[in-house]
């Protein structure tokens, strides 16, 4: 699956092959998980290197090590990375869940 950046309009159906993308969390693990609908949005509005790594762990399903190998890195890094945007999309999910709380 591919998400455009211009985040268009047309709906995908395709659905995450990891649903418990964001179970691994302490903070999210016990509290209500995302719509595929938000995730899809979240990370097509991730900066566009950021995108490709979520997509091609998750939804094209390459390993940590295939990826590094590709790139000339170590997979340590790129296990970081992952971490790190991974970390921003549930600070992203969790702040417009909240707003969509108080707000309805």
């Amino acid at each position: 699956m591919h998400i455009d950046a211009s985040n268009s309009c047309e709906k995908e159906t395709t659905t995450f092959k990891h649903p418990g993308l964001f179970a691994s969390s302490a903070a999210n693990a016990d509290g209500p998980h995302p719509s595929n609908d938000d995730l899809r949005g979240a990370v097509g509005a991730l900066p566009a290197e950021q995108r490709r790594l979520i997509e091609q762990l998750f939804w094209e399903e390459r390993t940590e090590a295939d990826m590094a190998s590709a790139i000339g890195t170590n997979q340590s890094t790129i296990n970081r990375r992952k971490q790190a945007i991974l970390k921003g999309l549930r600070m992203k999910l969790r702040d417009r869940n909240e707003f969509q709380k108080f707000s309805a």
